[in-house]
């Protein structure tokens, strides 16, 4: 067996609809996927009730925004199988508040050059839980003012301040387990948080670690995998798919993990709710 556990739908900052990437992890030769947006977890029933139809497990999770404190830079927390939902909803919910606060100042910057609106951006991004700079991109193509997302319009984004302000990382993490679900600390690589990760083992706030990723690096993964040895984590892997919503290629099974990994994830889940 293997799967994808990090996959993203156009009920975040992905292009596809959930239905559609099902379907696609069918065709990929995925035994199990996990759908992760980010902060929100609006379609994972839609995707677990159509995968038991299909014949492909899918492990309901998501993908929490967060923020290191000690370093000032970015943290993703996985969060898999989560059961008691109250304090992890009014978490997500207040993230979701915060980005679509800050988008705004974004939309009105860029409306002063090219003629759209927030109900245009609005209607772009569709089913999503929040606005993303991509749904403003995706605005600016119907408008017919480029014909991709990650072109040099893009850019126009270094010049704008995008704000959001995140939880901490650690606060995260603890309501994650007060919620039931198995913590794993996303792509350490990319957000350069090998040591954020030893400190989270370290300190019991995280299960497992994302150690099959694209943007892990070969040196990435050979921390990674002394943490994962040393703190007895469960390693995971997913392709982070965004579909055409990514500036780098990663169609679904790009990353994946084996079955035991997800069976001793299982096991993990099932001894933090005893």
């Amino acid at each position: 067996m293997i799967g994808d556990l990090h996959c993203h739908s156009s009920m975040s900052d992905g292009s596809t609809p959930v239905d559609q990437l099902v379907e696609y992890a069918i065709g990929a030769g995925m035994d199990f996927i996990s759908l992760t947006d980010h902060d929100t977890m609006a379609g994972v029933e839609r995707a677990v009730s159509l995968g038991k139809r299909k014949g492909i497990r899918v492990i309901p999770g998501l993908e929490i925004t967060t923020h290191d404190s000690k370093t000032g830079r970015m943290a993703h927390l996985l969060c898999y199988m989560p059961r008691k939902m109250e304090k992890l909803e009014k978490l997500t919910k207040s993230i979701l508040e915060e980005r679509n606060r800050a988008i705004i100042p974004v939309i009105d910057e860029i409306s002063k050059n090219y003629p759209i609106t927030y109900d245009d951006v609005v209607k772009a991004a569709g089913p999503a839980q929040c606005l993303y700079r991509q749904h403003i991109i995706r605005a600016l193509m119907d408008r017919g003012y480029t014909y991709a997302v990650f072109t040099d319009l893009y850019s126009i984004f270094r010049e704008i301040p995008y704000e959001p302000h995140f939880p901490d990382v650690r606060d995260v993490a603890d309501i994650v387990r007060q919620s039931g679900g198995v913590a794993c600390l996303a792509h350490p690589g990319h957000y350069d948080s090998i040591e954020l990760a030893r400190e989270l083992a370290k300190d019991g706030r995280i299960q497992a670690i994302e150690l099959s990723h694209p943007r892990n690096s070969d040196s990435d993964r050979e921390e990674i995998e002394k943490i994962i040895r040393e703190y007895w984590l469960v390693p995971t892997g997913g392709s982070d798919y965004h579909g055409f919503y990514s500036s780098v290629p990663h169609p679904i099974g790009t990353c994946t993990m084996p079955g035991e990994a997800l069976e001793a994830l299982i096991k993990v889940r099932d001894e933090l709710n005893k």
